[in-house]
């Protein structure tokens, strides 16, 4: 079975994805239908401020709804959010049912609480899906602009690895003289290297620097002849 074949394009910023969330109940069912158990472990675990991974496969989503994988094949950038608000759906209907069952229960026996976690990201798996054919697992040296946006396998040999680094976006300074506060951008091409300005670019500092260069100037002059 050939991979789904592509829409025309999807487009976020025309306001086209925002139609998926009609699907969230649809999404919801089926993680609740194939990925029970991954959602009562992460409705378990202690700890509420992580990130979650909910690792769905490709295959089992095309089985389920036809539809459903072929919006994520075509525009994952854009159905990937509403994919995360499923999870989250997905998860209120896991943790009713965790209550129902601790209700039924042995109050004396100790249980975890169980509690909805706000970050949890579906991850998609294409292994024994059409994804792994050529049309959808190119070599890296075939990557071509129709590429761009659909759900895409790569495959190579990892060569070197390095720790992550975190990448500053803005840094933010004060003048010492009007107490002016900006932002600076860093250079991505120039190894992530901010530059700063020449003078504060506050019209406040300019005010004052023409003040004090005004002072300056005038100790310069002295009169010759007074009439």
């Amino acid at each position: 079975m050939p991979p789904p074949a592509q829409h025309e394009e999807f487009d976020a910023a025309d306001g086209e994805a925002s139609k998926y969330a009609e699907h969230a109940p649809k999404l919801a069912e089926f993680l609740c239908s194939f990925h029970s158990d991954d959602l009562r472990h992460i409705l378990l675990h202690p700890e509420s401020t992580l990130h979650f991974p909910l690792v769905i496969d490709f295959a089992e989503l095309l089985d389920f709804d036809p539809g459903l994988a072929k919006i994520l094949y075509n525009d994952p950038k854009g159905f990937l959010p509403d994919f995360d608000s499923a999870a989250q759906r997905a998860q209120s209907e896991v943790l009713c049912i965790l209550k129902k069952c601790e209700a039924l229960g042995n109050p004396d026996e100790p249980r975890p609480s169980a509690v909805q976690k706000g970050f949890v990201h579906v991850r998609v798996n294409v292994c024994g899906s059409p994804l792994e054919f050529p049309e959808s697992s190119p070599s890296i040296g075939k990557v071509r602009v129709k590429h761009r946006g659909i759900l895409l396998t790569l495959k190579g040999t990892v060569i070197r690895s390095g720790g992550v680094k975190m990448i500053e976006g803005k840094r933010w300074y004060q003048c010492r003289k009007c107490n002016c506060r900006f932002r600076c951008y860093p250079e991505l091409e120039a190894g992530n290297r901010i530059t700063l300005p020449a003078s504060c670019p506050s019209m406040v500092f300019h005010f004052l620097f023409l003040i004090e260069e005004f002072k300056r100037l005038s100790k310069c002059f002295f009169p010759i002849d007074r009439r």
